[in-house]
């Protein structure tokens, strides 16, 4: 049994909870009220459970020291960051959420070992265990992270960089298309094809061209789309190019 799909597993619940599932309501409680991180620590752990369900002593325990983990690893941020402005917070956060489930995976393993019971750590599904469906885990969970997490992440950076006035329309059709460019960069890369992914650049310049003439405060403007377009073509390729030589 490979305890690197263990973790994959883990991981591709804890990415489902924390970034698709997470309505806005569940931000702006977690980042105000100890409730709120609980009610969004529980969501995550019931998502992880039904991505890698196993049923065994071994394991119930996993979900209650995710639930814990989770809880403390986000109210430690909340603390920090009330209103999750900040953007190297929010790469740390991700980060210490990744590390801590890798953590446990070793620790599993080395536990499972020392009890001669190799079978502990399976699901009740056992197909998952197959490398087609945990390269589909692994897919699923790199377009989590390209599409809504580098949202997070261009959202955090052009906020930053340039003046908030700026910006404000960034939840509405610039959100939307930064999506679409992200999924198809994200397909392209998996799939090898840089050439497609250099056509789609061109054709997003010229875009930003049109667009660009067509703006008052050009200075500004110019740098707040340069700015998301590097970022979303440059995380979306590394994201992608990183799942296709996982896979």
């Amino acid at each position: 049994m490979s305890y690197e799909t263990v973790f994959v597993y883990l991981l591709l619940g804890h990415l489902i909870g924390d970034m698709v599932l997470q309505s806005n309501y569940m931000i702006r409680s977690s980042g105000q009220s100890f409730k709120g991180t609980l009610l969004h620590s529980i969501v995550v752990t019931l998502v992880t459970a039904a991505v890698y369900f196993c049923s065994k002593s071994e394991f119930i325990m996993v979900y209650v020291i995710i639930f814990i983990g989770h809880t403390m690893i986000d109210e430690v941020k909340r603390k920090l960051d009330p209103r999750n402005n900040s953007l190297k917070l929010m790469i740390v956060d991700q980060v210490v959420h990744v590390l801590f489930l890798w953590v446990l995976v070793l620790t599993l393993k080395y536990s499972i070992k020392a009890s001669s019971d190799p079978t502990a750590l399976w699901p009740h599904f056992y197909n998952l265990m197959s490398p087609v469906w945990s390269h589909k885990a692994v897919t699923l969970c790199g377009l989590i992270l390209s599409v809504q997490f580098g949202h997070n992440l261009v959202q955090k950076t052009v906020r930053k960089y340039v003046d908030k006035s700026e910006c404000k329309d960034y939840k509405g059709e610039i959100a939307i298309i930064g999506h679409m460019i992200r999924l198809m960069v994200f397909i392209f890369a998996v799939n090898g094809e840089m050439a497609a992914i250099a056509i789609l650049l061109a054709g997003k310049g010229i875009y930003d061209y049109i667009r660009y003439s067509e703006l008052k405060d050009k200075q500004v403007k110019l740098d707040y789309i340069m700015i998301g377009t590097f970022l979303n073509f440059g995380w979306a390729t590394a994201v992608g190019g990183l799942v296709d030589w996982l896979i």
